[in-house]
């Protein structure tokens, strides 16, 4: 019966730290390389750091590549900026110069 019990309490506390605990690797896809966004993904890279985490900035794509990289099952990317007045002026831009297919 004790033996029971203990086995409960161990499978608990590893269900427990699986969820609770974060993971120390993780990549961000930031914007094209000197942009505003791959600034503040190299200033995150810096504080992860110091506080033992690892992060990786993959940049030089701009916005919408780095979200659609997010979605894609292939790649590393766990995170990505999004600034809605930026993708509204690059659907503008498409639309304007009449590379919109709809």
């Amino acid at each position: 019966m004790v033996v029971v019990i203990l086995a409960v309490l161990f499978l608990s506390f590893l269900v427990y730290s699986f969820y609770v605990f974060p993971p120390k690797n993780t990549t961000i896809a930031a914007g094209q390389i000197g942009s505003t966004t791959q600034k503040m993904a190299n200033s995150l890279q810096k504080y992860f750091a110091e506080q033992g985490l690892t992060l990786n900035v993959v940049s030089g794509e701009g916005q919408v590549k780095g979200l659609a990289k997010l979605v894609a099952e292939s790649s590393p990317v766990n995170v990505s900026f999004y600034i809605p007045a930026c993708y509204k002026i690059i659907k503008l831009k498409t639309i304007l110069l009449g590379k919109d297919k709809k």
